[in-house]
């Protein structure tokens, strides 16, 4: 199954289809799903499925240029207090997990223990990249939040390549 990221938007709307809220995106059939946030009401009827969870799902980015040598830093993002952590492995795959929105998208490889997520939600981890990683290094990265006896959720994965 593919996925689009809606990201951003004025009161609820996203920019990205003409002004409609993310309904709209479902026009053809599929499924929908935002976390963390509520769309505003839409008269766009939607031929596929559509999943509102009033609770952040974890969401994973990498900011900085991944060079020989340079800092950059992972940024996981959910709800304040969850135990979470990052992955990082080195091939991608697809495994679906009961109950998780999104698959495993990484192999066990280490995992960054960032856990409780702080007030803020959101957790920053710098990392250094060894001066001796050839370009063209693969690893990749996905986040993953749980609040304890509750459901293990997955985040986005992202890529990480030395440039």
């Amino acid at each position: 199954m593919g996925a689009t990221p809606v990201v951003g938007g004025i009161g609820g709307y996203s920019p990205c289809y003409n002004g409609f809220d993310g309904r709209s995106l479902d026009a053809t059939g599929g499924l929908v799903r935002h976390s963390g946030v509520q769309f505003n009401p839409s008269p766009i009827v939607t031929s596929g499925t559509v999943i509102e969870t009033p609770v952040q799902d974890p969401v994973l980015r990498l900011v900085g240029t991944v060079t020989p040598g340079a800092t950059v830093e992972l940024v996981l993002r959910g709800m304040p207090g969850e135990n979470a952590g990052i992955f990082l492995g080195r091939a991608p795959l697809v495994l679906e997990r009961p109950g998780s929105a999104i698959e495993r998208l990484t192999t066990d490889g280490r995992l960054i223990d960032v856990s409780p997520l702080p007030s803020t939600g959101a957790a920053r981890v710098p990392i250094t990249i060894p001066a001796n990683w050839p370009v063209g290094t693969i690893f990749y990265l996905q986040g993953v939040a749980s609040d304890g006896p509750g459901q293990v959720q997955y985040s986005n994965s992202v890529p990480l390549v030395v440039l």
